[in-house]
């Protein structure tokens, strides 16, 4: 009787574990709309030209800490979901406005 329990219990765990995510990241604190972006490589990202930030408490300039989104314009470019990725540890992007916004580690969102 103890052995149909256990695999029961086993099996809902293992389907746990298959259905759960590895890794969430906040939701997105700001989000930055620029002109154009674009990846680089090793997951950077980037937005340039005419910048603006919401909400209005979002870094203008300096390190970016957080999850946080850079937006294009008109569709002149992916829209990126940014984020700090240990071990690194570095901010998750620089803010220079309007001129620009940059992502340490950005994916296609």
């Amino acid at each position: 009787m103890l052995l149909p329990r256990m695999a029961a219990v086993a099996g809902a765990a293992v389907m746990t574990a298959m259905t759960a995510p590895a890794y969430a990241a906040p939701a997105p604190a700001y989000t930055y709309t620029c002109d154009r972006t674009f990846t680089g490589n090793k997951h950077r990202g980037m937005g340039w030209l005419n910048c603006t930030a919401t909400p209005s408490n979002a870094p203008r300039k300096g390190p970016i800490d957080g999850t946080f989104l850079i937006k294009p314009k008109a569709g002149s470019g992916p829209k990126l979901k940014c984020t700090k990725r240990p071990p690194d540890y570095y901010p998750a992007g620089h803010a220079d406005l309007p001129e620009s916004v940059t992502g340490t580690y950005c994916v296609p969102f």
